[in-house]
């Protein structure tokens, strides 16, 4: 197959492709939007149970309670959102391998100057186009280099210089003079998204870091070697590391040219580009094989023996159209690996690394929910064991209330003896009474609750008790009987001679009568306190067998409720959105 047939084959199989890989990786996206979703609803969720409860709260005018439940809801919706902005901010930094993942990825690799741009600006037609020959290149509309620099995302025409602008359009691999390759370039040439990497060893160490970053993202890692130095320490280090991520990796030996002196028609001595000889580079893959499988590495060597090529070679092929250096240059070999790859394998290929990484991902998710979860549970469980401590004082609270309250019915009867004795016509009921001491009890239940940090201040609902059968409170008294003797005068006829003449001059005559009554005296023995105190006691000792120890339990038990609840809802929210993102899997 000719020069120009390989390039051609080559190009159309990426053509050809790429329409498979983009449906791929709309799959993918679409699954990570999923996955990204049910995170923002897990968030949602939690936001919207922080501000029901704090509605509750609010209602209760509980500023302690506000301020406990503010801290811990802050720190889990915090927690829960750093979990979020970690996910969302991991996809993000990976927004360029989304379109990646619409190609085949190849990520050249190496030490700088390994000649990977310049490979790179061959691989996209540069000197194709540039000479004017007629190629399947000319059906691609867009081959912008695009250059991904730590988060920063631009075209290189951006960055060219005029003289680079005229010469190339923007549309060529950018190479730093001092450090080659200084950040991530890359060019979709069809399906086949080819991109160029910091070099191992660059001057930077965010470069060297750049690289690593994103070539465990790659398909296909081409690892370039310069012929001149090939086989380093280093390089096999960096091998080594690429063959432990089970990354499939094409070795490269390039630069693999010299210049031979020669003497033209004039008679002057001029220098001819011409490959390396056949035992050079034969000797260099020999040695570079050899230490492969010293160090059990020799299945890095997937697709294809380690080649050596020279870029340089095939570019001058192109442009002179020369088949047979073209041939020297080993660079069609390179083509027709890459499009057997791309053929057979690459669909495959595809499958599996957006498939990992989604996995990945949601794994790393549920590693980071579980461990927010099991935080959530170990900071609760201090509340836990406050509210466990608050239940077993709860029989000495009730005590204190008691004895307490006691002191205060003493109070409220004392007072209420001096205003009956001062208005001994005063009656005060029994509602009056309870009522007093109802009051009492929840200023004693407050201060109780305070003392044991228990700040239930205005948050108490009220008991509102009614003691019956108290009596009402009054002036007691005694009556005492006794006779009554009274003489009663009626008046009579006259009586004899000298009464009726008596009479006649208008005297009157009277009978005297004896009547005997029975009166009652009344006498003061006190207030009736003691009897309206001893009926209090009685009624308060039922109280608190009840409704007191019923709301001492809803006091203990009821406080850390919105704590409680706003940890079920969270653990749940957790454990929900695990399982929804387990069965995301792909």
């Amino acid at each position: 197959m000719g020069m120009m047939e390989t390039i051609n084959k080559f190009v159309d199989t990426m053509l050809e492709e790429q329409q498979g890989f983009e449906t791929m990786q709309n799959e993918v996206s679409k699954k990570e939007e999923d996955v990204l979703q049910e995170l923002k609803n897990l968030e949602q969720k939690e936001k919207e149970g922080i501000t029901q409860i704090k509605l509750e709260l609010e209602k209760t005018s509980d500023k302690d309670m506000m301020d406990i439940y503010e801290k811990t809801s802050d720190e889990f919706f915090k927690a829960l959102g750093e979990a979020n902005r970690k996910i969302e901010e991991a996809v993000k930094g990976m927004t360029f391998i989304h379109d990646f993942e619409k190609h085949f990825t190849v990520s050249v690799f190496g030490k700088v100057k390994a000649g990977k741009s310049y490979l790179g600006n061959l691989i996209m037609g540069h000197p194709v186009r540039k000479a004017g020959i007629e190629s399947s290149y000319d059906k691609i509309k867009d081959l912008t280099v695009h250059v991904y620099d730590r988060g920063k995302m631009y075209e290189l025409n951006k960055l060219s210089t005029a003289v680079e602008q005229k010469e190339c359009n923007g549309e060529k691999f950018h190479v730093d003079p001092n450090e080659a390759t200084s950040t991530i370039q890359w060019v979709n040439i069809g399906g086949m998204c080819w991109f160029d990497t910091p070099g191992i060893g660059s001057v930077t160490i965010e470069n060297e870091e750049l690289a690593k970053e994103y070539v465990k993202n790659a398909d296909l890692v081409i690892f370039a070697c310069n012929s001149d130095a090939a086989g380093t320490r280093q390089e096999f280090s960096e091998i080594k590391q690429l063959h432990d991520m089970d990354k499939p990796i094409l070795l490269l030996l390039t630069q693999s040219d010299t210049y031979d002196c020669d003497v033209d028609e004039d008679g002057e001595e001029i220098s001819i580009l011409v490959p390396k000889s056949e035992k050079d580079r034969k000797d260099q893959e020999d040695y570079m094989l050899e230490t492969l499988r010293e160090q059990g590495m020799e299945d890095v060597l997937k697709y294809a023996d380690i080649l050596t090529v020279s870029a340089l070679l095939a570019t001058e092929a192109i442009k002179n159209n020369d088949e047979h250096m073209f041939e020297q240059s080993n660079i069609g070999k390179l083509y027709d690996i890459l499009t057997s790859i791309t053929q057979n394998d690459a669909a495959e290929i595809k499958k599996a690394t957006p498939k990992n990484r989604i996995n990945e991902m949601i794994d790393s998710i549920v590693l980071d929910l579980t461990t927010l979860s099991e935080e959530i549970e170990k900071s609760c469980s201090a509340i836990e064991k406050n509210k466990q401590n608050l239940l077993d004082r709860k029989g000495w609270m009730i005590e204190q209330i008691k004895g307490s309250l006691n002191i205060e019915v003493l109070r409220i009867i004392g007072k209420a003896k001096a205003e009956i004795e001062q208005n001994k016509g005063k009656v005060i009921s029994e509602s009056e009474i309870s009522e007093e001491i109802n009051i009492a009890l929840s200023e004693i239940i407050q201060k109780v609750c305070q003392e044991e940090s228990l700040n239930q201040k205005n948050a108490l609902p009220d008991l509102n008790i009614r003691l019956s059968g108290i009596g009402e409170m009054k002036m007691r008294q005694d009556r005492i009987p006794y006779e009554h003797i009274s003489v009663i005068q009626t008046q009579r006829a006259p009586e004899g001679l000298f009464e009726h003449i008596g009479d006649i001059f208008g005297k009157k005559y009277y009978t005297s009568e004896q009547k005997t009554e029975i009166r009652h005296s009344d006498y003061d023995l006190g207030v009736n306190d003691n009897e309206i105190a001893q009926n209090i006691v009685l009624e308060l000792s039922k109280l608190f067998e009840n409704t007191v120890g019923k709301y001492m339990d809803f006091l203990t038990k009821g406080y850390h409720e919105p704590i409680e609840k706003l940890q079920r809802i969270t653990v749940n929210g957790i454990e929900n959105t695990i399982s929804n993102l387990k069965e995301m899997r792909m």
